[in-house]
């Protein structure tokens, strides 16, 4: 057996079995939770990964900045999962939060972690600065085969789509995506905008153009939509990772995103628009905002020069492709171990 392998024993041997700090229920991207796609990602490199019969949320809602309560998977090199073990002190807790800053409450979970795991560098260096545990980047993966790329063409209408999930509107630009809408194109009906949500926006226009769509949408359902539109407004004012982007990437889609908070890790796809800070609204710290005029102004150049921009949406695809897999996810995550 190699030093390596004995190394990772041992310290298995001494915790037992490693959990997956990720909440059961938690849409996490478009096709799944982090829990459920690094869970079979596992699957597939060969480690042994094993359902523990009592996942719980209860910690989810007392602190929502740390998902280190809802335990659903565990792994073991001895076919072993110790519910209690695992339960008394996670191995690994996984942040998802979109924070540059932690209460107290909050460091309190990360200290029930030896490591606490990021999705990207903003979010490890907000931990870093709250509680001293370690924080290591996991940087998460994109399921390719879910959102093959297809290149887009353009039709009679140009169709751009934000997509706000279930989370605040506000956090995820709603209104700077239907703001700048209406002022890149002030009279023309040959483009519309959809903002798509699991609840009732507060940003709605009275404007034709510019449609609402609510309620629940299933994985499949959310992968085949893309297909139906050119670019993806995705005005956030503060993500952790932002895998959402990443699928509309991998699809095809053109993406106008601000390429700071966790989305400065892909900073170089998609079209980015200068952004400014201001207060973040939940959990205090700082988001970065939008300039409304600089998306309607991209949003512009998708409509001037189509052709150039979906070259360029090709490139990125094939660039989330390489960067970005659950295997690598996998790969990266049994390397700490």
């Amino acid at each position: 057996m190699s030093k390596k392998k004995s190394t990772a024993s041992a310290k298995l041997v001494e915790k037992q079995s490693i959990g997956i700090a990720s909440p059961s229920f938690g849409v996490l991207s478009g096709v799944g939770s982090i829990a459920e796609k690094l869970t079979d990602a596992l699957r597939l490199q060969g480690a042994l990964v094993h359902g523990l019969d009592n996942p719980t949320t209860t910690g989810y809602s007392e602190s929502p900045m740390v998902e280190d309560c809802a335990l659903t998977a565990a792994i073991s090199l001895h076919g072993v999962t110790r519910w209690s073990d695992i339960q008394q002190r996670p191995l690994f807790g996984i942040v998802t939060e979109p924070s540059d800053t932690f209460d107290g409450s909050c460091v309190q979970h990360f200290r029930r972690a030896a490591e606490v795991l990021c999705p990207s560098e903003w979010t490890r260096a907000a931990v870093a600065r709250c509680a001293p545990v370690p924080a290591t980047i996991l940087r998460l993966g994109v399921d390719a085969d879910a959102f093959p790329f297809k290149k887009r063409q353009r039709s009679e209408k140009l169709r751009f789509l934000h997509f706000a999930v279930n989370n605040s509107d506000w956090r995820k630009g709603t209104d700077i995506a239907v703001n700048a809408f209406l002022k890149a194109f002030h009279d023309r009906d040959d483009v519309e905008l959809v903002c798509r949500s699991t609840r009732p926006s507060l940003f709605q226009r009275d404007d034709p153009r510019v449609h609402a769509e609510f309620g629940p949408l299933a994985p499949v359902a959310f992968s085949e939509m893309l297909y139906g539109f050119d670019a993806l407004v995705f005005t956030s004012r503060a993500e952790s990772f932002a895998p959402i982007a990443l699928e509309a990437m991998a699809s095809g889609m053109s993406v106008v995103h601000s390429g700071e908070t966790g989305m400065s890790d892909f900073s170089d796809l998609g079209l980015r628009v200068m952004s400014r800070a201001v207060p973040a609204q939940v959990g205090g710290g700082t988001w970065m905002e939008p300039f409304e005029d600089e998306v309607a102004e991209r949003m512009r150049d998708i409509d001037r020069s189509y052709p150039a921009v979906m070259e360029l949406a090709e490139r990125d695809a094939q660039a989330v492709r390489d960067r970005y897999s659950w295997a690598t996810t996998a790969q990266a995550f049994l390397s700490l171990l």
